[in-house]
């Protein structure tokens, strides 16, 4: 065996390529760019002012969201469903009072102090909001080529909470002078599965085929891996007593972490798993 191939596996032989970015992907940016051209025709259907609003960017975000004037909405597709953020800045909110409650550019905009919003204010903005996300419901299913339908009810949320992965598409939206953004946050998982199949190949495809590549990778370094579960302590008269066929009970269970390391070199992290009757390790990440 040559030293090339005997040498232990590091992160650096395994590390697939990075990963494009969601907020990069072609069906993002149109989806993206429709929903600005949407948005403005229904701001300016609302009150008949001249709305303007332009995509200026689309962020990839931590789990965070803006917290502006906005809510939670869902919309379900063939693919699955999509929970959506949808959210005014104060000066979009300023810019959607002052047009519906009939001003045109004449006066200084007005800018709420802080405070909280009377309800006039927040009927406006809901009436803005339901408008804005019946449009996002129409451009997607335009875009998929299919009906979407809107999660009427209370969106939980417990079930978006936690750490995902976020985009962000951040558009300007201008009436009379009257400046502001709206924000319109999605899940990137989510969003990528709604879209893979209207450009680019489908995530899943993308997905198996890393893999197919790694397991061929390893196959052919000719490699061993030692699986390394929690540190287990064992009584001195226990181990002077094992014999062929005793048993050691560990505490180790379903749920411990596992590190899998070739050599010295801690290359995956995992979890047990069972496969049948055996137990099994499912790699979750890599050791870096």
């Amino acid at each position: 065996m040559s030293a090339a191939r005997s040498r232990p596996l590091s992160i650096k032989d395994i590390k697939p390529p990075p990963r494009a970015s969601v907020a990069s992907m072609p069906a993002v940016s149109r989806l993206g760019g429709k929903l600005a051209e949407s948005f403005g025709a229904a701001l300016s259907s609302l009150d008949g002012a001249p709305w303007r609003v332009t995509l200026d960017r689309i962020d990839n975000e931590p789990s965070a969201v803006a917290e502006d004037v906005g809510g939670w909405f869902r919309l379900e597709t063939r693919n699955g469903s999509m929970t959506l953020h949808l959210a005014f800045d104060r000066n979009a909110v300023s810019a959607c009072c002052e047009s519906a409650l009939g001003g045109s550019g004449a006066e200084a905009p007005y800018v709420f102090p802080s405070r909280p919003y009377s309800g006039i204010e927040k009927g406006l903005i809901r009436l803005a909001m339901k408008c804005l996300e019946n449009r996002t419901a129409a451009v997607l299913a335009d875009q998929l080529t299919t009906p979407v339908g809107q999660f009427e009810g209370l969106v939980d949320l417990d079930e978006i909470s936690g750490n995902h992965e976020r985009i962000v598409f951040r558009y300007l939206a201008n009436v009379y002078g009257y400046s502001g953004e709206l924000h319109l946050t999605a899940n990137s998982s989510e969003i990528a599965v709604q879209l893979a199949d209207t450009g680019g190949e489908p995530a899943a495809v993308q997905q198996d085929a890393m893999q197919v590549g790694l397991q061929r990778r390893i196959a052919r370094a000719d490699i061993a891996f030692m699986i390394t579960l929690d540190t287990e302590t064992v009584l001195v008269d226990d181990l002077a007593n094992l014999a062929p066929g005793s048993h050691l009970v560990l505490a180790s269970c379903i749920h411990t972490p596992v590190l899998v390391c070739s050599g010295n070199n801690p290359v995956f992290k995992a979890s047990l798993t069972r496969a049948g009757e055996r137990l099994a390790v499912r790699i979750v990440a890599s050791a870096e």
